[in-house]
């Protein structure tokens, strides 16, 4: 059921200012990006300066599945998203929005970028402020002693 290669969409940005984020979530797989969570998205961030050439690469990327699924294209403000969906229903998303600030400091992990543990808390406390049910961001926070 794992269609897409996320592999050589990483391989395709190497060189693209950017890191992922909410990596470690629960239902992520451990062996990403070999396998991913169907159903969920891809978050990445990415260099104001990077933004416009992440998103041609990811748009003609992907448009290799569009015989496997609906893709849909969603932008606003400093914001990408692709959608992949099958039968109205997401198969998997890439989420893309600008910031320098977080990406500084980005860590090379496997054949790719993720944001330093210091960016990392200050993404998963916003993400655990907007949504307190999500308690894997609860969890993360405690295991990384920035809640007790």
């Amino acid at each position: 059921m794992y269609i897409i290669d996320l592999n050589n969409f990483l391989i395709e940005i190497i060189d693209i200012n950017y890191a992922l984020t909410k990596i470690d979530v629960p239902y992520n797989p451990k062996d990403f990006p070999n396998t991913y969570a169907i159903g969920k998205d891809l978050d990445i961030f990415v260099s104001q300066n990077d933004y416009k050439e992440i998103k041609k690469i990811t748009s003609k990327y992907f448009k290799q599945y569009n015989k496997q699924f609906n893709i849909k294209i969603i932008e606003k403000d400093n914001n990408f998203r692709l959608r992949m969906e099958e039968n109205n229903k997401l198969h998997y998303q890439i989420d893309i929005t600008i910031n320098d600030k977080l990406i500084q400091n980005r860590v090379k992990k496997k054949n790719y970028y993720i944001l330093s543990l210091e960016n990392e808390k200050i993404v998963r406390l916003f993400e655990y402020k907007k949504n307190p049910k999500k308690k894997h961001h609860k969890k993360w926070l405690i295991n990384n002693k920035m809640l007790i």
